[in-house]
């Protein structure tokens, strides 16, 4: 019996448990690609604001991909059944976040492609570098947004912590975060490198996954 229910969650239950998510993702990306290349086809910069807008899009698109599947462990009414089933951390949460978020990044980074080769005109650098940086703020992210949520068992701070971050590293250009700018790509860190940015989000990404891991593993903390 444990080995069963610790076996990976079925994906298709995880595409369920998004919900209205997946639809917010598209028709954020639809309105946005129709605003940016539509209504405003003549800006000079149409490509750029496309840009940063699938990518700001995409913070929260992985927060509403991802968080879904563990708002009912941190649900009052849900005490019984932690207490119930044998969870173990590493497949309940780090593997599958990581077949989540896998998923999520190719998606994301394939549209950024696709708009990237689209036209000649000014827009944002995108190569392989940029890519490497975009999934490691979107890592990091969500293991921000996981571990909001299980320290504080509440869902609005789950998602709205790393999004006050991401609102911090954009109008600030990562003043005050250290190397932990998830906005680099869009507006660069004065003076800062961004392979030594890119790097320190992809190390506290897999630390803060590694402490949602552990919390899970700890069912009493969540259960108090």
């Amino acid at each position: 019996m444990d080995k069963h229910i610790n076996r990976l969650v079925p994906f298709k239950f995880d595409l369920k448990n998004s919900g209205y998510g997946i639809y917010f993702l598209v028709l954020s990306m639809v309105l946005a690609f129709v605003y940016n290349l539509v209504i405003t086809s003549g800006a000079w910069n149409k490509y750029i604001t496309l840009q940063v807008s699938i990518f700001l899009i995409s913070v929260v698109g992985v927060l509403v991909w991802i968080l879904p599947g563990y708002l009912e462990i941190v649900n009052p009414e849900s005490k019984e059944l932690i207490l119930a089933l044998p969870i173990k951390g590493y497949t309940f949460v780090f593997l599958r976040v990581l077949r989540l978020y896998t998923v999520y990044v190719i998606f994301i980074l394939g549209i950024l492609s696709i708009i990237s080769n689209m036209s000649d005109e000014k827009m944002i650098n995108f190569g392989v570098l940029q890519g490497f940086l975009i999934a490691g703020a979107l890592y990091f992210l969500s293991g921000l947004g996981l571990v909001s949520l299980f320290i504080t068992k509440h869902g609005v701070i789950g998602y709205c912590f790393p999004i006050l971050w991401t609102m911090v590293s954009f109008f600030y250009r990562g003043g005050g975060l250290w190397f932990l700018h998830p906005c680099e790509w869009i507006v660069p860190k004065p003076y800062d490198v961004t392979m030594n940015i890119t790097i320190a989000l992809w190390v506290f990404g897999i630390i803060l996954h590694i402490a949602a891991t552990i919390i899970v593993n700890r069912r009493e903390y969540l259960i108090n």
